[in-house]
């Protein structure tokens, strides 16, 4: 039977395996299913949050069922169980007759590009992502990660920013910037840069009682957060990206040196932002600015990799993550690991991310099953 039009990719797996099916992440999502030692990535189906794309979801997932002609030995799926890809998931494993295996979204995000590039030993990660729920209940997506095949541990995250009013802060950047400034000990900031918003008169309440203020490590929301501190407002979700534009507008005729006391790594492994941020709270050149903040990740997250190399023997590091898809990021990670003695290694082109969350599950399937 010919391929069905829904797949869009294959890539070659370094051994044999029974059949899986993953379901993918919530936003750009794909499908992913394997057969021996190939994956196959469906194109993107878009975001799962109307009816039409979650109906078009699962007829794509029926039609790759169909194709297979062969009940698959496990369905992987998000972690999160209040996303449409995890309840399907769950449903159609019921349904089958087999088991479903719930997959953390940074874990997923790092393995696949260990599937992408047949990397069977176990690795270093930095996934630097949007808001996905982590394995402790609370919302990941700045993760330093020790990863080998199924098993994964978290070695460290960014310091946690507050969400005001949970969910909205996403689609509202100001009040993540507001979270920010809170923490830097200058609520009174608040109102007077966001007046124009209602509902700063009620954020400082809600920040001193930590009502309705979940905390993130999202390094997606570090962004459009500082790009509101900045005065750099792209088009909502876009902020990060209006972000990476000015630092490259910076840095095309000026130098930006960041010295070393504008980020910490504490004692327990994480990487703390928060005196740039101050700094940047106060910084008039948006600009410039926007190329300390990356100049300044840039160096920090060098640091923490290499140091987690160092402790775990691995030389192989991943870089994952949907904010890896900025290039001025990534290629500036990679050329200073590169530098140190790593190797490293990214999403491919046709895999870049939430597209590759699916692949990512079914690499994770495939490791557990080989442990049955």
């Amino acid at each position: 039977m010919r391929k069905p039009s829904v797949i869009q990719h294959v890539f070659q797996l370094p051994f044999n395996g029974p059949p899986v099916l993953a379901t993918g992440s919530r936003r750009g999502n794909t499908l992913c299913s394997t057969s021996g030692d190939q994956a196959y990535l469906s194109r993107v189906l878009g975001d799962l949050d109307s009816a039409d794309i979650c109906t078009d979801h699962e007829a794509a997932a029926t039609e790759i069922l169909i194709w297979q002609a062969t009940i698959p030995a496990i369905v992987a799926r998000d972690m999160d169980p209040d996303i449409h890809p995890a309840r399907y998931g769950v449903e159609l494993a019921a349904n089958l007759g087999i088991h479903n295996l719930a997959i953390q979204h940074h874990h997923a995000h790092a393995a696949a590009v260990c599937a992408a590039h047949a990397l069977t030993e176990p690795v270093v990660a930095l996934v630097l992502d949007d808001v996905a729920l982590g394995s402790d209940g609370s919302w990941w997506g700045g993760e330093l990660l020790w990863v080998d095949g199924d098993k994964f541990e978290r070695l460290g995250h960014l310091m946690p920013l507050p969400m005001p009013g949970g969910d909205i802060a996403r689609r509202e950047s100001w009040r993540m910037a507001s979270g920010i400034l809170h923490r830097l000990h200058r609520p009174d900031e608040i109102h007077r840069r966001y007046a124009e918003h209602p509902a700063s008169l009620d954020l400082v309440a809600m920040l001193n009682e930590e009502r309705n203020c979940p905390l993130t490590t999202s390094a997606a929301l570090l962004m459009t957060a500082t790009a509101e501190l900045l005065g750099l407002r792209g088009t909502g979700a876009d902020d990060d990206g209006a972000l990476e534009r000015a630092a490259i507008n910076y840095f095309s005729g000026n130098y930006a040196t960041v010295p070393e006391q504008h980020w910490d790594i504490t004692a327990e492994g994480n990487l703390d932002l928060y005196p740039m941020l101050a700094q940047l709270a106060t910084e008039a050149d948006a600009q410039r600015g926007a190329a300390i903040f990356h100049a300044c990740l840039i160096s920090a997250a060098t640091e923490w990799l290499v140091r987690a190399c160092d402790a775990s023997g691995s030389t192989r590091v991943i870089l994952a993550g949907c904010c890896m898809q900025q290039r001025l990021l990534a290629a500036g990670l990679g050329d200073n690991l590169t530098r140190r003695g790593l190797r490293v290694h990214e999403a491919p082109a046709r895999a870049q991310g939430n597209a590759s969350v699916s692949l990512g599950q079914a690499w994770i399937a495939l490791h557990a099953l080989r442990h049955v």
